[in-house]
């Protein structure tokens, strides 16, 4: 039994983990975020500050694309991040050329944040 675990162990290590339909993680999609130019912090009128994450996810490619969910991350001038979620879009996938818009708000955001970038949440990662 130790001979064949030692075998299967040093055969995955030489030609790595077969692919059976079940990734240990995604690639990054052939997508493009495209943010909107007014993101900055606002403020509600009884003083609640909020971020408004808004763009579009573009297919450029000739094939239909998975979307993952995204991560949103605001950060303060020095780049550091300050506070981020996970926003879902509104759709699986996205046909060849297609385009779809994502926007959504978040409240009580650190005054802090200045910056904003938008990015993948990969399976794995």
């Amino acid at each position: 039994f130790a001979l064949l675990v030692a075998a299967i162990g040093g055969a995955t290590w030489y030609y790595g983990v077969p692919d059976i339909g079940i990734g240990m993680a995604s690639a990054e999609p052939d997508l493009k975020i495209v943010l909107n130019e007014n993101l900055e912090l606002n403020e509600r009128a009884d003083g609640t500050p909020y971020f408004i994450a808004s763009g579009s996810i573009v297919n450029p490619t000739g094939k239909t694309q998975n979307v993952p969910e995204m991560l949103v991350t605001l950060k303060d001038a020095g780049g550091r991040p300050v506070y981020s979620w996970k926003m879902k879009p509104k759709v699986r996938s996205l046909a060849p050329g297609a385009k779809v818009d994502f926007s959504e708000a978040r409240l009580d955001v650190p005054l802090a944040a200045t910056q904003i970038s938008v990015g993948w949440v990969l399976n794995g990662a």
